[in-house]
């Protein structure tokens, strides 16, 4: 028994940079056919920028993918090692072969159907250039269905796994150890970490490329930025930060809010950001049926909404289905 068995429980979210935010609503609901259950902003600095939460009919932790549309400002980056490589969606056994017919027609870029881990697995492209998986697995979490795809033997479940690009492979390998993770797998130049009893929304993936140079940190179009962690308590979120900046990882955040749940981050010796995050409260500002249509606005922000208003893209929010 280690000192943070329990402390966390799986992946949370995954938070990325994309370019336009019609185009990301669009690839995301009618393409993926994950729900939008949250269209608020992004809550650090004071620009106006989108913050867009896909997932289940619920926003189950571990099945979020977020998004920030970065077209009206025009950050750019540059990919590399110490970022997230891939985020890697699960979906049903059998599955593959229609899910690589629909992003093919999409025109989502992809090289066909492969394997990794012995999993079948078809890789793609975001709109704005994000490197995007989907891998075949075992997963009895029940998928959303009002967009996109209605089908309950091909929806997707959620997240599967990171992937992360690493230049130490050691350094990270003993990062989530400490964390709590166990290596159960190798694949080539992939090293496979699992935790809380392993499975799908339970893994991350160390893709080891020594010679790639480092890339963007910040935010920027077709960037990953952070991927989270779920623990179930903020009491065991203090013991996490506790336990590891004694180990000597102090870059670590103060305690965020960030209203539909609580964080903290801290930056891995990948350079990869990390977030653990706590229990989510999507339905605290609108009711489960209605998630996702109305902007919403932290109430530190709520007296600028016509700002934010005038300086965002517009978009259109058609209820699920429509």
């Amino acid at each position: 028994m280690g000192p943070l068995d329990g402390c966390i429980k799986g992946l949370h979210h995954v938070s990325v940079g994309v370019d336009g935010a019609q185009d990301d609503i669009d690839f995301c609901r009618q393409v993926l056919g994950l729900r939008l259950i949250k269209s608020t902003v992004l809550f650090d600095g004071r620009r106006p920028v989108y913050h867009f939460y896909y997932a289940d009919r619920v926003g189950t932790a571990g099945t979020v993918f977020t998004t920030f549309p970065w077209r009206k400002i025009g950050l750019r980056g540059r990919r590399g090692s110490g970022q997230i490589k891939r985020t890697v969606f699960s979906a049903p056994p059998d599955s593959i072969d229609f899910w690589h017919a629909r992003l093919k027609n999409a025109g989502a870029a992809s090289n066909g159907v492969g394997e990794r881990f012995g999993q079948p697995t078809v890789e793609f492209q975001h709109p704005s250039g994000l490197d995007l998986e989907i891998i075949e697995a075992e997963d009895d979490r029940q998928p959303w269905l009002g967009d996109g795809v209605d089908d309950g033997e091909l929806a997707l479940r959620g997240l599967h796994s990171v992937t992360i690009s690493v230049i130490d492979l050691q350094t990270m390998k003993e990062f989530l150890t400490l964390l709590g993770f166990q290596q159960t797998a190798e694949d080539g130049k992939y090293s496979r970490f699992e935790i809380d009893g392993g499975g799908a929304g339970k893994r991350v993936d160390l893709l080891h490329e020594p010679d790639l140079p480092p890339g963007t940190w910040t935010h920027a179009i077709g960037i990953p930025h952070h991927f989270a962690l779920y623990c179930p308590t903020e009491e065991q979120q203090y013991q996490i930060k506790d336990h590891l900046v004694g180990d000597g990882y102090v870059d670590f955040s103060e305690l965020k809010d960030r209203f539909y749940f609580r964080s903290i981050y801290v930056r891995s010796p990948s350079g990869v950001l990390v977030e653990i995050a706590s229990p989510t409260a999507w339905m605290r500002d609108e009711p489960e049926d209605q998630l996702g249509m109305t902007l919403q606005m932290p109430t530190w922000w709520e007296s600028r909404r016509d700002e934010f208003v005038d300086n965002l893209e517009p978009v259109q929010l058609t209820p699920p289905g429509a």
